[in-house]
Protein backbone atom coordinates (compact mmCIF):
# COMPACT_ATOMS: atom_id res chain seq x y z
CA UNK A 1 0.00 0.00 0.00
CA UNK A 2 1.11 3.86 -0.75
CA UNK A 3 2.56 5.27 2.07
CA UNK A 4 0.13 8.69 2.84
CA UNK A 5 2.27 11.84 3.50
CA UNK A 6 0.97 13.07 6.96
CA UNK A 7 1.98 16.82 6.27
CA UNK A 8 2.61 19.04 2.98
CA UNK A 9 5.71 20.47 2.53
CA UNK A 10 6.42 23.92 0.20
CA UNK A 11 9.23 22.88 -1.98
CA UNK A 12 11.52 25.23 -4.35
CA UNK A 13 9.44 24.01 -7.68
CA UNK A 14 6.42 25.13 -6.16
CA UNK A 15 8.23 28.57 -5.20
CA UNK A 16 8.53 28.77 -8.71
CA UNK A 17 5.13 27.69 -10.39
CA UNK A 18 3.54 30.22 -7.71
CA UNK A 19 6.14 32.93 -9.23
CA UNK A 20 4.98 32.08 -12.76
CA UNK A 21 1.52 32.19 -11.70
CA UNK A 22 1.55 35.35 -10.15
CA UNK A 23 3.47 36.63 -13.43
CA UNK A 24 0.68 35.46 -15.30
CA UNK A 25 -1.51 36.72 -13.26
CA UNK A 26 -0.27 40.20 -12.91
CA UNK A 27 0.00 40.76 -16.46
CA UNK A 28 -3.91 40.66 -16.57
CA UNK A 29 -5.89 43.96 -17.68
CA UNK A 30 -6.91 44.94 -14.24
CA UNK A 31 -5.41 42.77 -11.86
CA UNK A 32 -5.28 43.98 -7.98
CA UNK A 33 -2.01 43.61 -6.89
CA UNK A 34 -3.50 43.70 -3.47
CA UNK A 35 -4.67 40.01 -4.24
CA UNK A 36 -0.85 38.67 -4.12
CA UNK A 37 -0.36 37.26 -1.08
CA UNK A 38 -3.96 35.28 -1.24
CA UNK A 39 -3.31 34.57 -4.91
CA UNK A 40 0.61 33.17 -3.96
CA UNK A 41 -0.76 31.24 -1.22
CA UNK A 42 -3.34 29.03 -3.39
CA UNK A 43 -0.81 28.24 -5.64
CA UNK A 44 1.64 27.18 -3.34
CA UNK A 45 -1.04 25.00 -1.63
CA UNK A 46 -2.58 23.50 -5.06
CA UNK A 47 1.48 23.11 -6.47
CA UNK A 48 2.51 20.89 -2.77
CA UNK A 49 -0.45 19.12 -2.85
CA UNK A 50 -0.11 18.06 -6.41
CA UNK A 51 3.87 17.09 -6.21
CA UNK A 52 2.93 15.02 -3.28
CA UNK A 53 0.22 13.33 -5.33
CA UNK A 54 -2.34 14.68 -3.08
CA UNK A 55 -5.59 16.40 -4.57
CA UNK A 56 -6.49 19.79 -3.45
CA UNK A 57 -9.77 19.73 -1.50
CA UNK A 58 -11.84 23.92 -0.78
CA UNK A 59 -14.51 25.51 -0.90
CA UNK A 60 -12.71 28.00 -3.67
CA UNK A 61 -13.41 26.71 -7.24
CA UNK A 62 -12.96 29.35 -8.98
CA UNK A 63 -9.36 30.05 -7.86
CA UNK A 64 -7.75 26.66 -7.87
CA UNK A 65 -9.53 25.37 -10.94
CA UNK A 66 -7.83 28.54 -12.60
CA UNK A 67 -4.77 27.61 -10.95
CA UNK A 68 -5.05 24.12 -12.33
CA UNK A 69 -5.74 25.35 -15.73
CA UNK A 70 -2.23 27.68 -15.66
CA UNK A 71 -0.39 24.36 -14.37
CA UNK A 72 -1.61 22.25 -17.33
CA UNK A 73 -0.91 17.95 -17.25
CA UNK A 74 1.48 18.67 -14.24
CA UNK A 75 -1.78 19.40 -12.00
CA UNK A 76 -3.61 16.91 -10.05
CA UNK A 77 -7.53 17.14 -8.83
CA UNK A 78 -9.87 20.16 -7.53
CA UNK A 79 -12.50 18.63 -5.79
CA UNK A 80 -14.53 21.10 -4.52
CA UNK A 81 -17.12 21.51 -1.89
CA UNK A 82 -19.94 23.42 -0.76
CA UNK A 83 -18.98 25.22 2.62
CA UNK A 84 -21.71 24.91 5.11
CA UNK A 85 -24.16 27.49 5.50
CA UNK A 86 -24.03 29.96 8.25
CA UNK A 87 -26.67 29.83 11.11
Amino acid sequence: SAKVPTRVEVGWSDWMVAADYLKFLGSAKGFDPSSIPRHQNDCLIAASAWRQGMPVITCNGVDFERISRFVGPRAGPVVVLNAPAAS
